[in-house]
C-alpha cells in the first residue's frame, strides 16, 4: 500500500519570524510573486519593497498590472489588523493605486466585510483583495506557502453565485480560445482580466487581456536579445499579416516583458458585441502564432547556439 504522509499547518509566523526583513523580501521574489499572481488572476510586474511615503510610512510591495496600473501590496506573518486597513487606504491614495491586496495569515470577519464593503461601493476598474497566506508541510518536508483569496472583487462572482458580465466574458472567451485553436500552444484558464497562453519556449506567453479599451492580443518576449532580434524581423512580420495593426513596445522597466501587441477596441458592455470579440482573439491568437512563433523559435535556437560557441 501506497504511503500517505501526514498534512500539517503551520503559523505563518513560524517560519518567517519578521514581516519587513523576511516575508516582504520572499513575497516580492518573482517565483513567489508568481504564486500569488496565480490565486488573485492579476499579472504582479516590478516589485519594490519597502517603500517610503512619508517619514512615518513605509509600503511593502509596490508592482505594476500587466496595463501599467500601480499595485499596492500590504502583507502580515499575523492575523488582519485594524491598522493596515488604513495603511493600505494611504498608501493607495497617495501612489493612486486602484489595486490593492492584502495579504495575512488570517482575516477577521469584519476585515473581510471592509474589502467586500470597498469593492461594493467602487467600480470595476478599483480591485481589493484578501489573501490568506497558508502554510503546510507533509511530514518532514520543507514548508509551502498556500494562497487563499478570502475576499475579492465584485466582478468575480455575481449575486446568487451567478457569474457577472466579466467574468462570462473570461469564460466565454477562454471557451472560443480552446474552440479555434489552431497550433501546439496552451490555454490556460482565465484570470480577472486575462489569459495567458503557453507556447512551449522559456519566457515567451501570449497573454489575452480585456482593458479600458476593448481586447488586446499580447505577445510577451524576453529581454535576452529576443525581442530585440524579432524586432529586426519587423517589416517581415508586420507584412504577413497586413490586416493586424500592430504595436511593438519595449518597456525598459520589465525584465521579461517586452511586447508585441494587436488591439481591438470596443464597448465591453455591449454584450451583443461580445461574440465577435471573442472571434477576432482567436483568429488573430492563431495569426501571431503562425507568423511570429517559428521565427522566435529559431531567434531562441540561434542564441542558444552563440552561448554554446562561445
Amino acid at each position: 500500500m501506497k504511503k500517505i504522509g501526514n498534512l500539517e499547518s503551520l503559523e505563518l509566523n513560524s517560519v518567517f519570524h519578521n514581516e519587513a526583513t523576511e516575508f516582504t523580501p520572499w513575497l516580492a521574489e518573482e517565483a513567489n510573486l508568481s504564486l500569488l499572481s496565480d490565486a488573485i488572476g492579476i499579472e504582479l510586474l516590478s516589485p519594490k519593497t519597502e517603500i517610503s511615503l512619508s517619514s512615518s510610512h513605509r509600503a511593502d510591495i509596490i508592482c505594476e498590472d500587466s496595463d501599467g496600473r500601480k499595485i499596492v501590496i500590504e502583507n502580515q506573518i499575523y492575523p488582519s489588523n485594524d491598522n493596515h486597513i488604513g495603511q493600505m487606504l494611504s498608501y493607495a491614495a497617495a501612489l493612486d493605486s486602484m489595486i490593492l491586496i492584502w495579504v495575512a495569515s488570517d482575516f477577521k470577519d469584519d476585515h473581510r466585510a471592509v474589502i467586500e464593503y470597498l469593492n461594493r461601493i467602487t467600480n470595476e476598474d478599483f480591485a481589493f483583495f484578501g489573501v490568506r497566506a497558508k502554510v503546510l508541510k507533509i511530514d518532514d518536508s520543507d514548508p509551502a506557502i498556500l494562497f487563499e483569496v478570502v475576499a475579492k472583487p465584485n466582478s468575480w462572482t455575481g449575486k446568487s453565485g451567478s457569474l457577472d458580465d466579466r467574468a462570462r466574458f473570461m469564460t466565454g472567451l477562454k471557451d472560443q480560445l480552446d474552440k479555434s485553436k489552431k497550433g501546439n500552444y496552451s490555454v490556460q484558464s482565465p484570470g480577472w482580466n486575462e489569459i495567458n497562453v503557453a507556447v512551449g519556449i522559456s519566457s515567451v506567453y501570449f497573454t489575452i487581456r480585456l482593458n479600458k479599451k476593448g481586447l488586446q492580443v499580447v505577445l510577451k518576449l524576453p529581454k535576452n536579445g529576443v525581442y530585440e532580434k524579432t524586432f529586426d524581423l519587423r517589416d517581415e512580420i508586420e507584412s504577413a499579416m497586413p490586416e493586424l495593426d500592430i504595436e511593438w513596445n519595449q518597456v525598459e522597466t520589465r525584465k521579461y516583458h517586452d511586447q508585441i501587441i494587436a488591439q481591438s477596441n470596443f464597448d465591453f458592455h455591449q454584450t451583443e458585441v461580445w461574440g465577435g470579440r471573442f472571434q477576432w482573439a482567436a483568429d488573430t491568437l492563431n495569426r501571431m502564432y503562425t507568423v511570429i512563433i517559428p521565427k522566435v523559435r529559431e531567434i531562441v535556437k540561434s542564441l542558444k547556439k552563440e552561448i554554446t560557441m562561445s
